[in-house]
């Protein structure tokens, strides 16, 4: 029996009958090296100490030298999860060449393979792979490459073949998981999709070949009760699978055009634009590799603009999303864009607090005539951090085994200007002509009182306060909008007990989402070395 063929998939594999399996492709070692190859290093680490299973790793040398942090690609190697692996003469080269084409820290995961280790095996073992990685963000994680160079602000997933697929599962677990917002894109390499009926009109009809990708899944996965109409296999056709829940903000599908699946990624494409997925998808067609390689380094290249946040008169970041209210009344305003709505002029004795940027709330334009009055409450640099953190885990469903890797991702992100709420300086935030954002001592001077502000040829009102005088007096948090808004509280209000009744109903602290905590309790969250980095990045 050992000589009977159950699946042969010559020239890859072949499965015999008494479930020995003969690779006859994909298993070559090509070794790591730290002589430069086309000016990229690499190395291999242990990932999974109890399953003996390892990353490599590729940087370029320059970046050794200066310290330079990079992208950040996660990659995972093809084969129908059942051939190849990241220390493949293949991956190695395909791998070194997007490094030095795309300037960027890669990582290649090793993952166990069907059929001794079927699925959903290799989707655990590269999301324990993910879960190894991200930690490197505090820059405390075991592999000194990581900490030193990968910027996880861009932190790009990608795969071909079954490494496709494994990518897209990443991507949902993640949305699942309330990790979503750390994944800047996905990209899909000619991915592993497939179901019993063709998504389309020219997806091959040819019996012998589907009955072949239907063997081969089962050799994959032979427990999948529906073949391959298995959600994890037929993404596209199934309309079980959901994919407005991915958890990126932008994916890449290459496709060839005479492959077999190139129908299934086109497909994948069209479903996702059509999901109400709130994101950016590109899908070229194209079987030459260089151009392959090419392709996924201008994705991870293509640069994102980030808004910039705003800081106090003491150089502290806005913090919290506090409420839009309408003061007489108290009743709520819930438009669908506040950049929309703060564009144009607000009801009398409406009062905008957010904790968004102004560059969303007032749009720089070369002339504008906007009434808006903003008002702006700060906090010290450290306690919006631990806020953004607490906001963090109330608005998502993380489990438990990512609360500190993700606070460690929230901080490397923190410092780096990747996020709304931290300290953010870009050179340059917009393409509109000398528009710049520089250091907070420089760019911002407001009267703590409120002042009238002129950037880019665009006036604002806005109005500061800090959350320190808030702990004091609460009410001020209702009254000094009140004024700065020409709409102050009248005497009878005040002696009626107005001021505290809206106070409760509406101010700052009444927010679901507002951390209420003492000033300074940042020291119950941040080591010492945090709290350094962060006042060494402000210079206070």
């Amino acid at each position: 029996m050992d000589s009977e063929i159950d699946v042969d998939n010559s020239p890859a594999y072949r499965v015999y009958k008494s479930g020995r399996i003969e690779r006859l492709s994909g298993e070559t070692f090509k070794p790591p090296s730290l002589t430069p190859e086309n000016g990229v290093v690499s190395k291999d680490t242990v990932y999974s100490p109890e399953h003996n299973l390892s990353v490599r790793i590729f940087l370029p040398e320059k970046a050794s030298a200066t310290g330079e942090k990079l992208p950040l690609l996660v990659y995972f190697h093809g084969g129908g999860f059942v051939i190849e692996t990241a220390f493949s003469p293949t991956y190695h080269a395909f791998l070194t060449s997007t490094v030095a084409a795309a300037d960027c820290l890669a990582i290649s995961v090793d993952y166990r393979r069907a059929p001794e280790f079927p699925i959903p095996v290799p989707y655990g073992d590269s999301w324990d792979a993910l879960k190894w990685v991200l930690p490197h963000a505090s820059g405390a994680g075991p592999e000194q490459w990581i900490n030193k160079h990968a910027d996880f602000g861009k932190l790009f997933l990608a795969g071909d073949s079954a490494g496709g697929n494994i990518c897209h599962h990443l991507a949902t677990r993640a949305k699942r998981e309330g990790i979503d917002s750390l994944i800047s894109g996905v990209v899909l390499i000619h991915p592993y999709f497939w179901g019993k009926t063709p998504v389309d009109e020219f997806e091959t009809r040819d019996e012998t070949k589907r009955r072949g990708i239907e063997a081969r899944w089962r050799v994959a996965s032979p427990n999948s009760e529906d073949g391959v109409d298995d959600p994890l296999f037929n993404v596209v056709g199934s309309e079980t699978v959901d994919l407005s829940g991915l958890g990126c903000g932008r994916v890449l599908v290459v496709v060839a055009g005479d492959d077999t699946f190139a129908r299934q990624g086109l497909g994948y494409a069209a479903k996702l634009e059509k999901s109400g997925w709130e994101g950016e998808v590109e899908s070229p067609d194209t079987d030459n590799a260089r151009k392959v390689v090419n392709k996924v380094a201008e994705f991870i290249k293509k640069s994102v603009v980030t808004a910039a946040s705003d800081f106090g008169p003491q150089g502290e970041p806005m913090i919290k999303c506090v409420k839009i209210y309408q003061k007489r009344d108290n009743s709520l305003l819930q438009p669908s864009n506040i950049a929309e709505l703060s564009r144009n002029a607000l009801p009398h004795g409406c009062t905008l607090t957010t904790h968004a940027s102004k560059f969303f709330l007032h749009p720089p334009q070369k002339s504008s005539s906007s009434p808006c009055k903003t008002v702006y409450v700060s906090r010290g640099l450290k306690d919006t951090l631990v806020s953004a953190w607490h906001y963090k885990k109330k608005t998502s469903c993380m489990a438990q085994s990512w609360i500190k890797p993700v606070f460690a991702l929230l901080f490397n992100s923190y410092c780096r200007i990747v996020h709304l709420y931290g300290p953010y300086w870009y050179e340059e935030i917009t393409e509109e002509p000398g528009f710049q954002v520089k250091r907070p001592a420089e760019f911002l001077k407001p009267s703590i009182h409120g002042g009238r502000e002129r950037i880019g040829g665009v006036h604002r009102e806005l109005v500061y306060f800090a959350y320190l005088e808030i702990k004091k007096n609460g009410t001020i948090s209702i009254t000094r909008p009140a004024e700065f808004s020409n709409c102050p509280f009248t005497e009878e209000e005040q002696e009626s007990g107005s001021v505290e009744e809206t106070t409760t109903r509406v101010g700052v602290e009444s927010n679901v989402f507002f951390r209420k905590c003492d000033v300074g309790d940042w020291k119950s969250y941040l080591i010492p070395q945090m709290a350094k980095t962060i006042e060494e990045i402000v210079g206070c």
